[in-house]
């Protein structure tokens, strides 16, 4: 089995002072590679289903938006085979900026616009799962410096959630489980990227419904090359 992971740095190993961050120092990762959902994921999957040769690719790159996922997605959908994407972007996309008069990176349009060209292609290969992981809350003070950033996290939220059909695609809602008023219990202290216990949040919903796919074996996941009965 392929998972691969597409999105911004909300899959990445996390320093505690990313602008700052210099590896001389020596400082400890608020977030190392071995915490990130990924890492889980690959660990859980190779003990779990050893049969199915299982590896997960990372592909998220920080600052990363539906634009630059919508320009690469047939590629990876076609060239990299997987059983499962893994979505996880929008926060760029939706963050108010200062320098475009209080106004988001992507509009609301445009990132549903892209979205759905993803979509569309990913109907192309049916036997190809889809995990859509919602934008995380970030922080309630961090509207004084973004105002209106918790709406715009709800509006795209929305806009993520009107491809999901829960068969072929699914949705992760983090909504549910962080509360921006008090965010340290899944947030790193910057007040929007995850922490260890965020990232451990995001790696059960998605072994849950991982399971889900391969043990139900609705429109089947794809198996090993060898013959082997449908789970």
């Amino acid at each position: 089995m392929h998972v691969l992971i597409l999105g911004d740095s909300f899959a990445l190993p996390r320093p505690r002072h990313v602008r700052e961050y210099n590896p001389a120092d020596a400082e400890p990762l608020a977030v190392t590679f071995r915490q990130t959902y990924g890492a889980l994921l690959s660990d859980w999957l190779t003990a779990k289903y050893p049969e199915r040769h299982s590896i997960v690719t990372n592909r998220a790159v920080r600052s990363t938006t539906i634009v630059q996922i919508n320009d690469q997605f047939g590629d990876q959908l076609f060239f990299m085979e997987p059983d499962v994407i893994i979505l996880h972007v929008g926060l760029v996309d939706c963050w108010p900026r200062q320098d475009n008069d209080g106004l988001p990176l992507i509009s609301s349009a445009e990132f549903e616009f892209k979205l759905k060209n993803c979509i569309r292609t990913l109907s192309l290969r049916p036997h190809t799962r889809l995990i859509i992981v919602g934008i995380s809350p970030c922080a309630a003070y961090l509207e004084e410096n973004s105002p209106g950033i918790l709406n715009s996290i709800e509006l795209y939220n929305s806009i993520l959630k009107k491809v999901v059909d829960n068969r072929q695609i699914s949705f992760v809602d983090m909504a549910v489980h962080i509360d921006p008023h008090q965010p340290d219990t899944y947030l790193h202290s910057d007040g929007q990227h995850l922490n260890p216990e965020g990232n451990n949040l995001v790696f059960q919903k998605t072994s849950a419904l991982i399971t889900n796919f391969i043990e139900n074996g609705v429109n089947s996941i794809t198996s090993s090359p060898s013959p082997t009965p449908s789970l």
